[in-house]
């Protein structure tokens, strides 16, 4: 099979952007600001660490703001904790902990995740702790019980409890947070950050809230690098924190896109772990050869969680439907399921095969599906015009026959040409049933919308060339009548040619 085209553009699934973007008024802050680039910024970042406090009802001297999350990391790692002690952290988690952690010569122990007890216990010999709640790359929240453990082992201990909350801004209320724990008097601290909720991560700003005593040997090492926070960032993260009806509409409008995708895997016999973030994180068999193999031939880029210790899980940002329809029948390609089907051998055929092509893609139509294709109706899907064709309607027939007569054989059926531009359905195509001889046949049929613009040649060349990478296939033929000079061209487009005629059809021939 010859490998399918990469899109032009590129899927960003992989870092947890937001597709919503950030708010009108943090983008026109940045602009203003960016008017007096030749002005270093404010190295106190007075002005959001105020208007954070404000937020949260803690004091200024609470809050050190920093260029991202990442910076406050290694800052922790450089100032807080007795630093001839290693830290300690959940291993298969973000790995940016026990990078600095070793970076700065302070070692890092790993715990296996879940185990919480365990973590609470290392607190004793370790010189600082990380957690990420909620967590990545699962997705999921400690519950109270356990973030009560953490932090009032972190009060006996005296060691520093460091809480990654970059993804609280999408949890529900009443998940555990470290604001919960201030007036505890434990040296805890949360790491906070504009770059996913806010949809700043270009810009790259963050904070860090807790103990008076932590964000002071913060800032104090800071020092060192007293401009990284720029002047857009510091104007934009003003912005956002005011806009509060544009952070609810992103969490309210993530939290449905969250549960439309799950439902997506569900339909297909996938699952994903729990998770209150934007992300879901995905079994699949090889997940590094997955995520090699989305972005090489479907344009769309996920992440590996192996990076993270967590093999076997793709980690997938949330997005929207058609970035979700597109990605979920390119998961299917890559890392196809073995499902049971009402076949006479009982054994188990694969998952949707889908091909892409420059402006298409292409996916099989399982045989439920084809049951409601047969009947006019949608299967879920967006199509041009509304509703199915009549051909496309009478190769769902096809297949629903074959398949209720156990001779449906995967692969061999009909496919739903998907436009990339808009996810909408201009039409169907697909075999006539099974190799039979060296050959099989393509039938197609397009919306009088998308007509006239190569859709049809663009997927009846994907799909020929699909068939004779088979090894039992030398031969791809389509038949048209002699009135029909629109197909008669498409056939020629892919570079097809004609052979004799078939009781009065126009027969024409794709050979290997």
């Amino acid at each position: 099979m010859t490998a399918p085209a990469v899109p032009r553009t590129l899927l960003r699934l992989h870092l947890s952007e937001s597709p919503y973007g950030p708010s009108p008024h943090a983008l026109r802050a940045a602009h203003e600001a960016i008017d007096a680039t030749g002005v270093y910024p404010d190295p106190t970042r007075a002005a959001p660490a105020e208007a954070i406090a404000e937020l949260l009802g803690v004091r200024a001297d609470e809050v050190a703001v920093a260029n991202g999350s990442d910076e406050l990391v290694l800052l922790t790692t450089l100032s807080l904790g007795d630093r001839q002690r290693p830290g300690v952290t959940t291993a298969g988690t973000f790995p940016g902990y026990r990078i600095c952690l070793e970076n700065v010569g302070r070692g890092c122990r790993e715990i296996p995740s879940p185990d919480v007890v365990a973590l609470a216990d290392a607190l004793d010999t370790a010189g600082i702790a990380y957690v990420c709640n909620p967590h990545n790359p699962t997705g999921g929240v400690l519950d109270r019980v356990a973030f009560d453990l953490l932090v009032e082992r972190a009060g006996a201990t005296g060691t520093p409890l460091v809480v990654d909350e970059a993804y609280l801004d999408f949890a529900p209320p009443g998940t555990p947070q470290v604001l919960d724990y201030l007036g505890s008097g434990a040296p805890v601290l949360a790491l906070r950050t504009f770059s996913k909720a806010h949809g700043l991560a270009g810009l790259r700003i963050g904070y860090a809230v807790g103990r008076a005593d932590l964000v002071a040997r913060l800032r104090a090492a800071q020092g060192t690098m007293p401009f990284s926070v720029n002047r857009a960032a510091q104007a934009a993260a003003v912005a956002a924190l005011a806009d509060r009806g544009h952070l609810e509409r992103v969490r309210r409008d993530n939290a449905l896109a969250r549960e439309r995708f799950r439902a997506g895997l569900a339909a297909r016999g996938r699952h994903a772990l729990p998770s209150v973030t934007n992300f879901l994180a995905v079994p699949v068999s090889d997940s590094a050869a997955a995520e090699r193999l989305l972005e090489q031939d479907h344009g769309i880029l996920v992440r590996d969680a192996g990076r993270f210790g967590l093999a076997g899980h793709l980690r997938i940002s949330v997005g929207e439907a058609p970035q979700q329809r597109r990605l979920l029948d390119s998961l299917d390609a890559v890392a196809p399921l073995a499902v049971p089907l009402n076949t006479p051998s009982g054994a188990p055929v694969i998952k949707p095969t889908t091909l892409a092509t420059d402006r298409l893609r292409l996916r099989e139509v399982q045989p439920a599906e084809a049951e409601d294709l047969k009947e006019g109706r949608t299967a879920g899907l967006n199509w041009l015009g509304d509703t199915p064709g009549e051909g496309s309607q009478e190769a769902a027939g096809m297949l629903a026959r074959a398949h209720a007569a156990g001779l449906h054989r995967p692969g061999w059926g009909m496919y739903v040409l998907i436009r990339q531009e808009d996810d909408l359905v201009v039409g169907g195509m697909g075999f006539h049933g099974p190799p039979q001889d060296g050959s099989v046949e393509i039938g197609f049929d397009l919306h009088p919308d998308a007509r006239g613009r190569g859709y049809a040649t663009e997927a009846l060349a994907a799909l020929a060339h699909r068939a004779l990478g088979d090894p039992g296939v030398d031969t791809v033929l389509a038949t048209t009548t002699a009135d029909n000079v629109p197909s008669q061209r498409v056939m020629e487009r892919a570079g097809f040619d004609r052979h004799p005629d078939r009781d009065g059809t126009l027969v024409y021939a794709l050979t290997d």
